[in-house]
């Protein structure tokens, strides 16, 4: 068994080994403040129960987003609930469209509905921060290389993969659900290839764009929610999706489609994953909060410190934390640890010393991939860090590299246009693709060109001379010149 494989099916049994699962015996009323009165199963009730869906009541949704959007506090178990309604719906509009007959419907209502309460069983604290720490582990990479399912998915993905498909899990779902439960017909390597968007079955694949597609469940629930929570108002006709829903033929799988009329339903996603971006996720003090969760995990590296008693040597340790476990270490009297912790905390934020964008950059455009492309692992962002901090040592003020950060983020990913066929009679095919009806190609050009940036972060007293070190190392070692709003920007001119 792979290290990785081994190490999660170690979490899960420490997970389950206490749990009885609950004893549910009718169906429970659970409401929610996006998506109103909602009805769950039994059977359900009683995977929610479970430990390792219940600690993502205690993983942000949008990690340290409430930083700076105080009402963005909600959580990935919010989340599993409202992609576990939108996934039933999605499965009884298709059940009415492609006439399933009962056992048919059940198996696949079934099949969504549990795969999208574990989907994001396997994230670790603050969702997505964690992952871009964790994604880089030797051990998931080759893990990822090795497994054909697991090529295409995200580092959470995998994780929640590998507990759903582990040994542990299945003799728990076996023995404590099925007996108790109508869900024996439930296959968990079918749940698990969902989760990460892979399809086995050709027959099948629409089950999976359900749960992970290009305009799945999930998106679904995320767009509303973190829009609703932070505050940014904006529109998604979801109930034209569920009209327009169905499914066609597409290289021999049978692939989750909309009819040609609902195409509007997916500019709103197009435009609003382009909104919570820019105005969300890229937000600077989001980004610099971000940098700090990060340098956290860089800290205990480099003092080879035991946490928790792990060591964060594997992608799995991280399953063991919550959010908490990392608000907890600023009163443990870590060193530099608990400092960086504190500054979380206490909202202590760096400051900008450098913004980096098309705006920004004087000459040398066509080398930001260069740098980006660097700065693409944490070894090329702390050699960035070290060699602005030899530069303001040349200046005369050293600035130790643990007090510079640098946050070059990836743009959206818009799925929707690469992959999304739209039913269109008339066709050659009987279908064409988003991007011939939709700019979204010229969309996703304007974000990079107009929306995109990336920041260089000090403490607030040593903003000055991280700039001047920057601009040096920039243009020395990537012959990029930044200009005047590189400093305006950063409001100290």
């Amino acid at each position: 068994m792979d290290t990785l494989r081994a190490e999660v099916e170690a979490y899960v049994q420490n997970q389950l080994e206490n749990s009885n699962s609950s004893d549910v015996r009718a169906s429970k009323v659970i409401h929610d403040t996006v998506l109103g009165t909602n009805v769950f199963e039994p059977y359900e009730v009683a995977l929610l129960d479970l430990p390792i869906v219940q600690r993502l009541r205690r993983i942000s949704q949008v990690d340290v987003v409430s930083l700076v959007f105080p009402s963005g506090n909600h959580n990935r178990f919010e989340h599993s609930l409202g992609v576990t309604v939108i996934a039933g719906k999605m499965a009884e509009a298709l059940r009415l469209k492609l006439n399933l007959s009962p056992d048919e419907a059940q198996h696949f209502i079934k099949h969504v509905r549990i795969a999208a309460i574990l989907h994001d069983v396997g994230h670790g604290p603050f969702s997505h921060i964690s992952e871009h720490i964790y994604r880089h582990y030797d051990s998931l990479k080759e893990l990822k290389k090795k497994e054909k399912v697991l090529a295409g998915a995200n580092a959470h993905e995998i994780l929640s993969y590998l507990i759903v498909t582990s040994s542990a899990f299945k003799e728990f779902f076996q023995k404590k659900l099925s007996l108790k439960y109508d869900v024996s017909m439930v296959d968990l390597d079918l749940v698990g290839q969902m989760i990460v968007g892979y399809v086995a079955d050709p027959k099948k694949a629409y089950y999976v764009d359900v749960i992970n597609g290009a305009f799945d469940a999930d998106k679904l629930d995320y767009i509303q929610r973190d829009s609703h929570f932070t505050g940014i108002r904006m529109a998604l006709d979801i109930d034209r999706i569920f009209h327009t829903i169905d499914t066609i033929f597409v290289n021999d799988k049978q692939r989750l489609t909309l009819d040609i009329s609902g195409v509007s339903a997916l500019e709103e996603i197009v435009f609003n994953k382009m909104i919570l971006f820019s105005t969300v996720y890229h937000h600077h003090k989001v980004r610099a909060a971000e940098c700090l969760f990060r340098s956290i995990f860089d800290q205990i590296r480099l003092e080879k410190k035991s946490i928790y008693g792990l060591n964060f040597d594997s992608s799995a340790d991280f399953l063991y934390l919550t959010d908490d476990s990392i608000f907890s270490l600023a009163r443990q009297g870590l060193g530099k640890i608990s400092e960086l912790a504190s500054y979380i905390v206490n909202r202590n934020l760096p400051k900008r010393a450098m913004v980096l964008s098309t705006r920004t950059i004087e000459s040398g455009r066509e080398n930001l991939q260069r740098l980006m492309s660097s700065c693409s692992n944490p070894e090329g962002i702390r050699n960035l860090r070290e060699a602005i901090s030899e530069a303001t040592q040349s200046m005369g003020d050293r600035v130790e590299p643990e007090e510079i950060w640098v946050d070059l983020p990836e743009g959206p990913k818009f799925k929707e246009a690469i992959e999304c066929p739209i039913k269109s009679v008339g066709e050659e095919n009987g279908y064409t693709l988003l991007r011939s009806v939709f700019p979204v190609d010229d969309w996703s050009k304007a974000f990079s060109e107009n929306k995109w940036r990336g920041y260089v972060f000090s403490r607030p007293e040593k903003r000055e001379i991280v700039h001047r070190a920057t601009k040096q190392v920039l243009k020395e070692a990537f012959d990029i010149r930044t200009n005047k709003f590189s400093l305006i920007l950063c409001k100290m001119e």
